[in-house]
């Protein structure tokens, strides 16, 4: 009788597993690819919601097919303290667990900030935040204890850098797989390394509406924060109506940590200045949502560079014709079609409105942008990520 083959051991590291966020998007897909084939140990910061997570993304994550590793009391309850959203802390003492039990694993997987294992792993990274501290770490890579503990006294050493044990020599030897080439143009600039790009999933359920049946309607998706410029969005729909299109907008989008209800009133007063023509829609579901944006024929995208970009890719996988922002990474997305990538609004509103007078080009970008949003689809990242990390893994153990 031939025995099961047992599992080789993964640890995948994750600070938040939510249901509200392109990040957790990425790790939940991540997840789904690599319990196929390993035994996963997610460690955590806090309870990963598996059932919101398995409804926003369309993943099927079960509690039952991981072990799941909490930071113990009271680090997760410190990490919670700290008011700041970007704050290192809660990724410090990840590291921190991650390095005392590495050697209890095979491989270890990270889609967070860049991360620090105790030893070379994979890490997914969607911009590396950790830019701003690389001048620090790069000075701080020789110190011994004593001269760390004294450089915390007169402010060279960070404390979140003594609970991580952070070294900047082992987070550029790990494998950097990140979502764009604008990204990995950055991470090559800054670490010195080639990271692999590999695109996020976009998971989109919604249904393939016809053109005709479909709002001559334009949909802004994401967080409601200055960032992504819902207000400038308003703005230059308002001019292509004054030029003649009777075209109207819809807004989805939540609250951003940041920003806060302070610009959610402030963009609530501006619509009321529309008419009607313009409304915001906050908490909806996953169905309601891909119903809006399977609704409208257009996308809008104001973030001027994204590193990705999932919300693009969502619309353009919708059937949306999406308008972006000419840099980041999201100019990936649209690709190389000239007309639907501006620079300033004066030439965002000059592309819309020629579009909108030309149906020809209308049918051809349909069908260029369907085959290209191919590239998005879930089936692509599964494979990819369970490749790169199969790889990786075997390389690693024949050194």
């Amino acid at each position: 009788m031939r025995l099961p083959e047992v599992k080789r051991k993964l640890l995948f590291v994750e600070v938040k597993l939510s249901p509200y966020s392109g990040g957790s998007c990425v790790s939940a897909w991540a997840l789904q690819a690599l319990a196929e084939q390993w035994e996963v140990t997610l460690l955590t910061a806090t309870r990963p919601d598996f059932e919101g997570v398995n409804r926003h993304f369309g993943t099927q994550l079960r509690e039952a097919d991981f072990t799941v590793w909490q930071l113990p009391f009271p680090l997760g309850h410190l990490g919670k303290l700290d008011p700041d959203p970007f704050s290192v802390q809660p990724l410090a003492f990840l590291m921190r667990q991650c390095q005392r039990r590495v050697h209890e694993f095979d491989v270890c997987v990270s889609c967070v900030d860049e991360f620090d294992f105790g030893r070379p792993g994979v890490q997914y990274i969607h911009y590396p935040h950790m830019t701003r501290h690389a001048e620090s770490l790069r000075a701080a890579e020789n110190l011994s204890f004593s001269q760390k503990i004294r450089g915390l006294f007169n402010g060279s050493y960070r404390p979140w850098m003594l609970i991580s044990g952070i070294s900047l020599s082992r987070v550029r030897s790990n494998l950097m797989v990140t979502n764009s080439n604008w990204t990995a143009d950055v991470l090559r600039r800054v670490y010195e390394v080639n990271p692999v790009v590999l695109y996020p999933p976009v998971y989109w359920g919604g249904t393939d509406k016809s053109w005709p049946l479909r709002r001559n309607a334009f949909i802004v998706l994401g967080r409601l924060s200055p960032e992504k410029r819902q207000l400038d969005l308003i703005e230059i729909i308002e001019r292509v109506r004054a030029r003649g299109f009777a075209v109207s907008l819809d807004i989805i989008g939540d609250e951003d940590v940041i920003a806060g209800k302070e610009y959610i009133n402030k963009i609530k007063d501006r619509l009321k200045l529309t008419d009607g023509w313009a409304r915001l829609h906050q908490s909806v579901t996953r169905a309601r949502l891909e119903e809006l944006v399977s609704d409208c024929r257009y996308g809008l995208h104001g973030f001027q560079h994204e590193h990705f970009g999932i919300a693009v890719a969502e619309m353009v996988r919708a059937g949306c014709i999406v308008f972006v922002p000419d840099g980041g990474g999201q100019t990936e997305i649209v690709g190389d079609k000239p007309g639907l990538r501006y620079r300033s609004d004066d030439e965002a509103v000059d592309k819309i409105c020629r579009l909108l007078d030309d149906e020809a080009e209308q049918a051809r970008l349909r069908q260029v942008l369907k085959a290209d949003a191919m590239q998005f689809e879930e089936s692509y990242f599964l494979k990819g990520m369970q490749d790169l990390v199969a790889d990786f893994a075997a390389g690693n153990n024949q050194e």
